[in-house]
């Protein structure tokens, strides 16, 4: 909900639907509960006596139904329609007909709505149903949209009938131990870039930007670097943007010690979470490295808070600098032992998929993707394919080295965590020599296969690459990276 205090507004958001980590359903709005619908207008009413002018009501990311709505309506639109259309009516008979009921449905990237049936099915379903001044939120053509555009914005309006308000997730911050989450890696110290069409407030009902004052020193740069577009942003210069903002909170002499810190905290950080490129780039920042450019950030800048942040961010990840210190360490040693190198550029290798896979490489790993909310079948795959010529080896022994890694990192078991679905592989002449469940975040490691069994003997082989579901899942999204392989004796 937002209240008005001066030139600011607050949000407060209500979010009342299935989430993850209410498995038994006890914070699970039953919609067709009339206890519980009394209990979401009580907070409702409480927000309004206080002064809140909007309510903005959240069915994003989790919007599960209860086990008894799910008998009680006959789709999830119809259920959030009801929802809607009671809560515009009792706070209308409440004497607050003024307020403005914003929902932010589950499906609220409009790529979705323009591609897949069942959601369009939804809004088709949800507009028929609720009343006309309820504002529906959207994020652009992506969850994370860099740019809007005038067609792209007067499509979706086509779909909900209405015009949409704007659920910007560019500068998305929520407070984590490295400041912002891993899915937004590049939010460290990045300017807003994202671009709307020069009419979008016509086309609009206008934009909320989802980010937070959370209290910290890159916050505040990102919120400073945020407000001088909105300040002007026929004028806003986003490199220039950042530079002042930072110069605002450190100081001037600091600006480019700052962003050095903030540059290698972002490559270790990406390493991290991509573990797979790093024997494309075969570097990473070293500690002894980060602590001059620390240290040359105390000297020209009094913020001891900020300095203070970027060490925290740095030292969360610490443990990630000295694997990768190792790896390269023992990949360097090998390459003294190489036969022969495999890049990992799609023009040299013949892709297939089976369902909603997709594979794509981007010259320093090759990458297999599932959607999220996308039910999937067991035995669908994305794999990429290339036949090797096996060379003499002084030996007698064939080693296959490597890296690969996926952004699945929840571990345990239902409803923590799903292992047993998804898996990553890597095949010769069709024979399983390697496999790891995406299951958990595994700490970066270089793999080494004995393959002399499958190699020894033939002139030619066919190495293949893997991403395959195993059972099928409802709404289980992930992406698999593969780095370059190396050939040792």
């Amino acid at each position: 909900a937002v209240a008005e205090t001066g030139m600011i507004d607050i949000m407060f958001q209500v979010h009342p639907f299935g989430r993850a980590g209410d498995p038994k359903g006890e914070y699970t709005l039953t919609i067709s509960s009339e206890s519980d619908r009394e209990k979401l207008l009580a907070i409702c009413l409480k927000l309004l006596d206080a002064g809140v002018k909007d309510i903005l009501l959240r069915a994003d990311d989790f919007s599960d139904l209860s086990e008894q709505d799910r008998l009680h309506y006959r789709d999830k639109a119809s259920a959030h329609a009801d929802l809607l259309g009671e809560l515009r009516k009792n706070i209308n008979k409440k004497g607050f007909p003024e307020t403005s009921l914003v929902f932010c449905p589950p499906y609220y990237e409009g790529s979705r709505a323009f591609t897949e049936p069942e959601v369009s099915q939804y809004y088709e379903v949800l507009t028929e149903n609720i009343p006309d001044d309820i504002v529906l939120m959207w994020s652009g053509p992506d969850v994370v949209s860099r740019q809007i555009t005038r067609t792209q914005a007067l499509r979706f309006e086509k779909i909900i009938g209405s015009k949409p308000l704007l659920w910007d997730n560019t500068v998305f911050r929520v407070e984590s131990d490295f400041g912002y989450p891993y899915m937004y890696a590049w939010y460290m110290l990045h300017p807003f870039r994202t671009s709307y069409p020069s009419d979008f407030y016509r086309i609009s009902k206008g934009i909320r930007f989802n980010y937070g004052c959370d209290g910290s020193r890159l916050g505040l740069i990102a919120n400073i670097v945020l407000a001088q577009y909105l300040w002007n942003p026929g004028g806003y210069e986003p490199e220039r943007a950042l530079r002042d903002a930072i110069s605002l909170v450190a100081g001037p002499a600091a600006v480019d010690a700052v962003l050095a810190c903030a540059e290698e905290i972002q490559t270790l950080f990406d390493l991290r979470h991509s573990p797979a490129r790093f024997l494309s780039k075969n570097t990473c920042p070293e500690e002894s490295h980060f602590r001059s450019l620390l240290g040359e950030l105390k000297a020209k800048s009094a913020d001891s808070a900020l300095a203070e942040e970027l060490e925290g961010a740095w030292y969360s990840h610490a443990s990630t600098a000295e694997a990768f210190g190792r790896i390269s360490e023992k990949y360097e040693k090998l390459h003294d032992d190489k036969i022969q190198t495999f890049p990992v550029n799609l023009s040299d290798w013949q892709t297939s998929v089976k369902g909603d896979w997709r594979a794509f490489s981007d010259g320093e790993v090759i990458r297999f993707t599932f959607p999220y909310n996308t039910p999937s079948e067991a035995g669908t795959y994305a794999e990429a394919e290339k036949n090797i010529k096996v060379p003499p080896t002084p030996t007698g022994r064939y080693h296959l080295v490597f890296m690969a890694d996926d952004d699945y990192y929840d571990e345990g078991e239902p409803p923590e965590a799903w292992p047993g679905f998804f898996y990553k592989c890597v095949l010769i002449d069709g024979e399983v020599i390697w496999e790891e469940d995406v299951h958990g975040m595994e700490p970066p490691e270089l793999i080494m296969i004995d393959v002399s069994e499958q190699l020894s003997g033939h002139e030619e082989v066919s190495l293949i690459l893997r991403g395959c579901d195993r059972k099928g899942v409802t709404n289980l999204g992930v992406q698999i990276s593969f780095s370059p392989f190396l050939l040792v004796r």
